[in-house]
């Protein structure tokens, strides 16, 4: 399985999506062959320590899908309204 980092700004992440290898049916004949798909995990987000939401994404720029569903929940107004938004301590989660 190979992997692909997607990041508009050159740095590293994690793989957006992965090259797998699978079998097709076509005009009678089973034929190997490799395609792309979306990598998507569960991300978890919490509010003061407390768990309030958790959202299956394409891993990159979370913190702006934090922010946004955040904003789209009514729970911030704006980005002024964010103290922080950083992982959880030592991988708890």
């Amino acid at each position: 399985m190979n992997e692909s980092t997607l990041s508009s700004d050159g740095s590293q992440s994690r793989a957006a999506a992965v090259n797998i290898s699978k079998h097709q049916f076509r005009s009678g004949e089973v034929e190997q062959i490799s395609d792309w798909v979306a990598v998507e995990e569960p991300l978890e987000i919490r509010i003061q320590g407390e768990p309030y939401a958790v959202l299956l994404r394409t891993p990159g720029d979370e913190q702006a899908l934090i922010a946004g569903f955040l904003a789209s929940e009514g729970i911030i107004a704006g980005l002024e309204d964010l103290a922080a938004v950083s992982p959880c301590p030592n991988g708890e989660a």
